[in-house]
């Protein structure tokens, strides 16, 4: 199974509330049941920065921005991605996002040592392989343990350890204590996660991914964040799980 990224098609409305130089853009993210499609990443690409933001539980998200063209880019795990152009004006405008479950394309496949694998669990393995991970979990592994959740797994990884959100989640902790803050009281050091090429928040919770799709597990310690994940490297302090889903 492959978890992919989100497919796009909106259209763009709006009336004029707002003084001129102000434009308020609300984006809406459904499925093809026109159901809500919550934590989809929706980016907005401007001429001179990208704005980043994340649906809320009702597939709702709102951007304080100016009169503009700009692309509307929105990713979500078992979608595709798409772009899709929008030319807004002053005051509130709204967009409707439809995401649509596709089939998995598989790349290219390759043998080694009588087992086919894509170029992607190539990628893994060559990794793996050249100790760049601080540790790993492998789909010979999964298959040998049978876990019956991903946190099972990942509770066993060098320097992990499972603690509890106060919304009750359960999330990867790094082993390393606190992290310390001049500005604000330390707080618990929550590993980033990340899914297929998708960053998600920190706090998510990766017993809905059943283990069964898992390919592997990667763990890096911050200074061990290859730099293709540059997108996570906002915040190196706790560290990165990188989770990859299969695809055959």
């Amino acid at each position: 199974m492959m978890w992919s990224v989100a497919s796009v098609e909106a259209q763009a409305s709006g009336a004029v509330t707002a003084p001129a130089d102000s434009a308020r853009l609300t984006v809406t993210v459904r499925n093809e049941a026109d159901g809500r499609v919550p934590n989809a990443e929706v980016i907005v690409v401007l001429q001179d920065r990208e704005v980043r933001k994340r649906t809320d539980a009702t597939g709702v998200v709102r951007f304080a921005l100016v009169p503009d063209t700009l692309e509307l880019l929105v990713r979500g795990i078992g979608y595709t991605e798409q772009t899709h152009a929008l030319a807004i004006g002053s005051g509130e405008s709204g967009a409707t996002v439809k995401l649509q479950r596709q089939s998995t394309t598989l790349g290219a496949v390759h043998t080694v040592a009588e087992r086919s694998m894509t170029a992607r669990e190539m990628e893994i393995d060559n990794r793996i392989r050249s100790g760049i991970p601080t540790d790993h979990i492998r789909r010979e592994y999964i298959d040998k343990v049978n876990p019956i959740s991903l946190l099972q797994m990942i509770q066993r990884m060098r320097g992990v350890t499972i603690g509890t959100t106060v919304e009750g989640t359960r999330v990867p902790m790094t082993l390393r204590g606190d992290r310390p803050s001049l500005l604000t009281p330390r707080r618990p050091c929550f590993l980033r996660i990340m899914v297929d090429n998708i960053l998600l928040p920190e706090k998510t919770d990766l017993d809905a991914i059943p283990p069964v799709d898992v390919y592997a597990v990667e763990l890096f310690a911050p200074a061990r964040i290859p730099r293709e994940f540059a997108g996570t490297r906002n915040d190196l302090w706790c560290g990165l799980i990188a989770v990859w889903t299969r695809t055959q």
